[in-house]
């Protein structure tokens, strides 16, 4: 059993930095959603029919739920099972790893109410602190009545559940800084013993020696933590601990309590199993609008909330997997995200979005309902499994969405969309009948080989109206992964092929079969179904095909993966031969290789790249106005795949992502790892207009993500990750202007230490950079600088200005501030520098950090482990009718800053003092709070603070 505290990071960062590149922003799947949402007719139970007996729902979407109902709430914990075996995906007969086909898995899902028992079932439930996230709801069935403009709350009250008695639910905020947990508020004339929660549907109810309670269930367990009880009027501790009867829990005093009181649990859970669901990206796609929004697409096995505004389906259609699709606005925050899918296996295979930011979403489904619309082209699926195309609007919702395909299997690998919207595909197919329009260059199938296919391409326009399809191949199987547009209307695609005839066309460069289970292949169209070339690409090893793009000089550029000795390869290349390399069974080790052809199907040179692992090259992109080349993948090569002065220049796991830039002449500029400890694989690439680039990637372990996004916490086996790279050298700096306290920019510290931190760079003797950051209470704070050049320090101010802390090593050595029991409040960062030390090429990265319980410290940090201050001033707080009477007793005379929190930290009351030797009443109004935990802080000029903790009953 694991116990796991429940929270929710919404978070995003800042960029990497070596001489050559940087990373700038990272985001991760899947996300939970935002505090506990109501029900407005979107929950529904197995027969589709509204379940009104919920009012709230909480989900952390990998593995728990939380119901909120009149009569008491609900647990529910879900759990992955996977299946044994797998298919080959790509139709290829490969030991390839990266060609088999995800692994099925079945979700057991277990429930355990909790009822009030003796409660008022009438009681008032009242929803506070809402969310900014609005959700939209498709899970009725009928897609023409939606649930649309559902709120998110991060606290719930029950209102007089017992007599004088409130139950308070609360949601972890933003910034993960809170427990999901409740209270029991007792207010005079409440009488604690009434309150009786009996559990149904556990397999086991455990009081444990720490005093904790555990509910045990098929699929783990759930811990309630141990009770924290306190008065309300001063927050001293009341002896309290939970009495268990069978499965009625109740709470025992030590002793009588007369006075209003708190019991303050927490709720803990877990699942035994090793991983949760997974997200898979290997045939994803990464797509950026105008705008630089970012939108990825994929496979998901999670079966709890992943979308948000705007989302078209909330729910998990069923099966092994659904397709998603995501969208990140430029600081890598999610926008939205929406599953498709039906009840069978559904997977996203490509994204684009147009010119007037409609988004296309395009894959193949096994599922028969949950993909078409009424009155598109195909709105009924024909086939074992048939491709599908869908629009979507900028905020998520659904234009149309078309089946596209016969009776075998058809799939969709590779969009992209022309100036007038229309959108062009490549992708697969078994299928005789429902791909090819009367007098396409081929419009039959070629298939002679049991489960054999064609290659497949054609247009559709922005309506959902299908113009024109062709099939490309010969009698084996071939297949299409990859489409572009060339400068004049050329429609290039490429692929793999087993066809060892009837397959390339024309004067071009190599127009014989290599040999070998498989060839590459690349092949010129125009956008109106004209064939023009196609030309094989590959030797006697096995070569596959996965990328396309053209620069604006109509270079032709094709990646993909090999283990054909020399024929990819050209004189003078980076590297001109396959890397002898083996596995342990004597399997070929393929290299990923790189080449250019130009418009007539000749090659102009190419490359392998790789080393003594399996290395892939999966994406491709161009920057035309610096005339770079990118070229992403994976590899678990130790060797030639960075280089001097790389990003990371050494393997990090099993596997990493490697990143590829060259010159238009195939000259190398630079190669990097990007990887941790386990296996990550880069899938695809785009580029904005400032050159910044962005990756997808999959990963399979935990990886360094930035702060600042809100999706940053690794929860499956296997999940996606974005990063954009600035790739130039100087340091990307997203925070300028921030020279004075005023400028500042705002930033996060948090309780995931494995977060890589922010980057910015000291650009000039002038260069300033401050940075504000809000501290909530209860916290140690722990701040790092580091991977400097530079001889910086830390300099770290309260809000009055007065030095609280600093950290000023010599030369390149971190810099570390320690302090410990932290005032709550906010504060100013200071990167401290002379006029010689700075330099604008390299970042210097910053890690803030917080956790309940105390750092320890070691020589050379700078730390605290108590509060500021002389301790000569002493606070005490009671609710007294309609406002709080704040008592201060100070040993001197200072101006003083009085600030009220919330239990998210967010300030509700503040006033500057004056605060006078001896002691003296200040009045905080209390009469538009809402019941619950609030914090009282005093601090004065000169450092000296209090914290006080009250209720609002």
């Amino acid at each position: 059993m694991r116990k796991l505290v429940p929270f929710l990071l919404l978070l995003f960062g800042v960029s990497l930095t070596s001489v050559s590149q940087s990373v700038t922003q990272t985001a991760k799947l899947p996300l939970a959603i935002s505090g506990f949402v109501e029900n407005k007719g979107q929950v529904r139970d197995q027969y589709n029919v509204p379940n009104s007996d919920v009012k709230f729902i909480y989900a952390d979407g990998t593995s728990f739920n939380l119901q909120l109902k009149n009569d008491g709430f609900s647990y529910t914990l879900f759990q992955a099972i996977p299946e044994s075996g797998g298919m080959p995906e790509s139709g290829f007969g490969s030991y390839d790893p990266e060609e088999q086909d995800y692994l099925s898995s079945n979700m057991v899902a277990h429930r355990v109410d909790v009822k009030f028992a003796g409660a008022n079932r009438n009681a008032e439930l009242i929803a506070d602190h809402k969310s900014e996230t609005i959700f939209n709801f498709y899970t009725t069935g009928d897609v023409t009545k939606p649930v649309l403009g559902v709120s998110s709350f991060y606290q719930v009250t029950y209102k007089n559940i017992y007599p004088n008695i409130d139950l308070v639910f609360y949601a972890p905020d933003q910034e993960g800084n809170n427990q999901l947990k409740y209270d029991w508020i007792v207010r005079k004339g409440g009488n604690p013993s009434r309150i009786k929660l009996a559990y149904d549907g556990q397999n086991g109810l455990v009081y444990n020696t720490d005093g904790t309670i555990s509910v045990i269930s098929p699929v783990g367990s759930i811990t309630e933590g141990k009770v924290n009880a306190y008065l309300a009027a001063d927050a001293s501790p009341v002896n309290c601990m939970y009495s268990l009867d069978r499965n009625t829990v109740r709470y025992r005093f030590s002793e009588s309590v007369n006075e209003p009181v708190v019991i303050d649990p927490s709720i803990i859970w877990s699942v035994d199993y090793g991983g949760e669901s997974n997200e898979y990206v290997s045939e994803g796609d990464l797509a950026l609008d105008k705008k630089n929004n970012t939108y990825i697409c994929g496979n998901t096995r999670s079966t709890l909330y992943i979308a948000t505004v705007g989302a078209y389906q909330t729910t998990f259609g069923g099966g092994d997997y659904d397709a998603f699709l995501a969208k990140l606005q430029t600081a890598g925050k999610l926008t939205w995200a929406t599953y498709l899918g039906g009840t069978e296996k559904d997977e996203g295979h490509a994204v684009i979005v147009d010119n007037d930011y409609n988004v296309y979403l395009a894959g193949l489904a096994h599922s028969a309902t949950g993909i078409a619309t009424p009155g598109t082209h195909q709105s009924v699926f024909a086939g074992n499994t048939d491709a599908f195309l869908a629009k979507f609007t900028s905020s998520g919702n659904l234009k149309w969405s078309t089946y596209y395909g016969g009776k075998g299997d058809d799939q969709i690998n590779a969009i992209v969309c022309d100036n007038l919207g229309n959108i062009y595909f490549a992708g697969y197919t078994t299928s005789d009948t429902g791909i090819a329009t009367s007098g396409a260059y081929q419009d039959t199938l070629h298939n002679d080989v049991f489960y054999g296919g064609d290659a497949c391409l054609g247009e559709f326009r922005g309506d959902g109206s299908f113009i024109w399809g062709s099939y490309l191949g010969g009698a084996s199987t071939d297949r299409a992964h990859a489409i572009c547009l060339g400068n004049k209307k050329e429609l290039f695609i490429q692929g793999t092929c087993e066809s060892d005839s009837d397959f390339a066309s024309g004067n071009v460069f190599q127009t014989t079969y290599g040999g070998g289970p498989a060839d590459a292949y690349v092949a010129r169209w125009d956008t109106n179904g004209k064939f023009s070339w196609c030309s094989y690409y590959g030797g006697e090893g096995d070569d596959h095909g996965r990328g396309v793009a053209v620069d604006q000089n109509n270079g032709v550029y094709i990646i993909g993966w090999t283990d054909s000795d020399s024929a990819m390869g050209t004189p003078n290349a980076i590297n001109p031969y396959w890397y002898d390399a083996y596995a342990t069974g004597g399997e070929r080790l393929a290299d990923g290789y790189l080449a250019k052809f130009n418009l007539s199907g000749q090659r102009l040179w190419g490359t392998y790249y790789g080393g003594e692992g399996r290395d892939q090259f999966k994406g491709l992109v161009i920057d035309k106005p610096n005339s770079y080349v990118y070229a992403i993948g994976l590899t678990s090569s130790e060797q030639n795949v960075s280089s001097t002065g790389a990003f990371q220049d050494s393997l990090g796991g099993s596997a990493d992502g490697m990143l590829l830039k060259v010159n238009y002449d195939g000259t190398r500029v630079w190669g990097t790892y990007v990887g941790e400890t386990a296996s990550e694989k880069f899938q695809d690439i785009d580029i904005d207009n400032s050159g910044n680039i962005y990756c997808l990637m999959e990963v399979s372990g935990p990886f360094p993500l930035t702060p600042g996004t809100n999706l940053t916490t690794y929860r499956g086996a296997t999940d996606a990750v974005v990063i954009k790279f600035n790739p130039f050298d100087q340091c990307y700096d997203p925070y300028e202007p921030n020279e004075t306290t005023t400028s500042g920019k705002n930033i996060l510290a948090y309780k995931d230490t494995t977060l890589y931190g922010y980057t910015a760079a000291i650009q000039s003797a002038n260069d300033q950079d401050w940075f504000k950051i809000k501290v909530t209470p209860g916290n140690n704070l722990k701040i790092v600088l580091t991977d400097l050049v530079k001889d910086y320090n830390l300099n770290l101010y309260n809000s009055l200005g007065g030095l609280a802390k600093s950290s000023n090593n010599t030369g390149t050595q971190d810099e570390v501030i320690i302090f410990n029991s932290i005032p709550a409040g906010n504060y100013n960062l200071q990167i401290a520098h002379t006029t010689t030390e700075y330099d604008p090429n390299n970042c210097y990265r910053m890690k803030l950090m917080l956790k309940t319980s105390a750092w320890p410290t070691r020589m050379g940090d700078d730390s605290a482990d108590s509060p500021m201050g002389s301790h000569d001033m002493f606070a005490h707080a009671e609710l007294i009718s309609d406002y709080f009477s704040l008592n201060v007793s100070s040993a001197f005379s200072s101006p003083a800053h009085i600030v009220m929190l919330n239990s998210f930290g967010q300030p509700v009351y503040d006033s500057e003092e004056q605060i006078e030797t001896g002691t003296q009443t200040f009045r905080i109004p209390a009469d538009n709070l809402a019941a619950g935990i609030y914090f009282i802080r005093v601090v004065t000029e000169l450092n000296d603070n209090v914290l006080v903790k009250v209720v609002k009953l």
